[in-house]
């Protein structure tokens, strides 16, 4: 019998039939792991069990009396059935094996700073996350995209998270639709003029939703976990600077987005919908602000290949987006004005990154390779000399 300790606990992996036969065996041989590796929680994989009886449930039943958690995961359609008509999918959680999916080959639909969107047919594409990417995460936003499409957020209905691979993916409906991007690209000016304002108005209208969104994170809770992950390259003095920073984040209910940039967005049948939830939350909409800023004006002027492969902008394009959505946004038309309000989008960006840095460096390589040099020069030059500009603009 196969077993894998984790920072969770102990997975015990079951295969082939569990019948009367072997049934007590199975029990002994998962008891005595069991008790060899006690700690944390226990996770049966039933990826290669083909049969269960009821012999296998009832030794499944004594697990669960014994165990404060215990999860049944990479259930088989086939195995699936004979829990759920037994009626064990309502007293345990068990997890049906994900389905299998091939990319190699498929147009690629778009790109975000997690992944790679591809074409799966006419009627759907799937999100594939980076290699690295946890599971546990890719199933967050999972869960995040139902409900806010339950809760009236625009944005496509999402079905379910698939195996890639070495990669996790979320399977998305796109019927008729175009990324907002790929129409910016392709407009004239009277045309990307209209693009501009239909979104300027989208994000608008996004942020003035009024809808019960308490499943959604708080940004400064999301703010408070995420900086004390930056403490291997920081000094604990400067993380405090961080946490009261956050503490001095106003209340608000607004929805974020997180990064709602023109390659996160579709047009479909005349609508325009979110595709990537990975990051929505509530706050201040300064800091959705920053996150276009970032995306659209110095990633496209300091890191123009980043900005075409993570927004899907031609870069030069990117620029003249970014401008003319915040005239139309804040109703700006002062040039001097406007640097200010985009300097100041920049200090606010700069915290963001400082405060998110350490948790992507937890299973990003390239943003652990990044982190030391954001603590060097965006935390101890912007952000701690700006602390209390910050602070005012959110």
């Amino acid at each position: 019998m196969e077993k894998k300790i984790t920072d969770n606990g102990l997975t015990i992996f079951l295969e082939g039939r569990i019948d009367t036969a072997n049934a007590d065996d199975t029990e002994r041989e998962a008891s005595e792991i069991r008790k060899e590796f006690p700690e944390g929680s226990l996770t049966f994989d039933v990826q290669k069990l083909e049969y269960i009886s009821s012999a296998g449930l009832r030794l499944l039943m004594k697990f669960k009396k014994r165990e404060r958690t215990l999860e049944i995961v990479n259930a088989s359609p086939q195995v699936y059935d004979i829990f759920s008509m037994t009626g064990f999918t309502n007293i345990l959680t068990i997890k049906k094996a994900l389905r299998k999916i091939d990319v190699s080959g498929l147009e690629v639909y778009g790109r975000v700073g997690q992944g790679i969107i591809y074409r799966l047919d006419s009627d759907t594409i799937v999100k594939v996350f980076s290699e690295g990417i946890p599971k546990e995460m890719i199933e967050a936003e999972l869960n995040k995209a139902k409900s806010a499409f339950l809760g009236g957020v625009p944005t496509t209905i999402s079905y379910d998270m698939v195996d890639c691979g070495t990669n996790y993916g979320i399977v998305y409906e796109t019927i008729n639709a175009v990324s907002l991007s790929s129409a910016m690209n392709k407009a004239d000016d009277a045309q990307l003029e209209g693009l501009i304002s239909r979104y300027t108005e989208f994000i608008k209208e996004f942020q003035n939703m009024k809808s019960d969104f308490g499943e959604f994170e708080n940004i400064k809770s999301v703010y408070h976990r995420n900086a004390d992950m930056l403490l291997k390259w920081a000094d604990r003095d400067e993380v405090s600077v961080l946490h009261e920073i956050i503490d001095n984040i106003r209340e608000c209910e607004t929805l974020l987005h997180g990064d709602p940039h023109p390659g996160n967005i579709i047009l479909k049948d005349g609508e325009i919908l979110f595709i990537d939830m990975t990051e929505i939350s509530k706050g201040p909409v300064i800091i959705d602000m920053s996150a276009v800023y970032r995306n659209l004006i110095t990633s496209a002027r300091n890191t123009p290949d980043l900005c075409r492969k993570n927004t899907g902008l031609d870069p030069e394009r990117a620029i003249k987006v970014g401008y003319r959505f915040f005239e139309q946004y804040t109703g700006i038309s002062d040039s001097k004005k406007m640097e200010q309000y985009m300097r100041s989008l920049g200090v606010v960006f700069a915290f963001n990154v400082c405060a998110n840095i350490g948790f992507y460096a937890s299973f990003n390589d390239y943003a652990r390779q990044q982190a030391p040099a954001v603590v060097e020069n965006v935390l101890r030059k912007i952000v701690l000399p700006n602390k209390d500009l910050i602070e005012y603009m959110l």
